[in-house]
């Protein structure tokens, strides 16, 4: 399978109850939302402003699954992985900080 052809089918089980996996790439924001569907990115966007407007930056992926997991899949409707939630955040770090340092690993655990 192609990595586009993986792609695409990863797109298809973006937001499902199982909750958001592990992509392993280093990215900037904007190219990580594009990597989602349009309902996804909303409710990507909606926590990313929380994350921003609470200063929640380099939270790990076992601070989230232990204090806000459960409220956030309440509030907006989305689950990560230890992996997924890697990706979100270096996502978000990296744009903070202008650079590719970052990656999933750097957040999950």
């Amino acid at each position: 399978m192609s990595e586009e052809q993986t792609l695409r089918k990863f797109k298809t089980l973006i937001g499902r109850e199982w909750g958001f996996g592990g992509i392993q790439k280093r990215c900037f924001w904007k190219e990580y939302l594009r990597m989602f569907n349009e309902e996804s990115r909303n409710k990507l966007e909606l926590l990313k402003s929380h994350i921003e407007a609470n200063n929640l930056y380099a939270l790990n992926g076992m601070e989230y699954q232990k204090q806000y997991y459960d409220d956030w899949k309440k509030t907006f409707g989305l689950t990560f992985s230890f992996r997924g939630w890697g990706d979100f955040m270096a996502s978000l770090m990296n744009t903070k900080e202008g650079s590719l340092e970052y990656e999933y690993t750097d957040f999950s655990w």
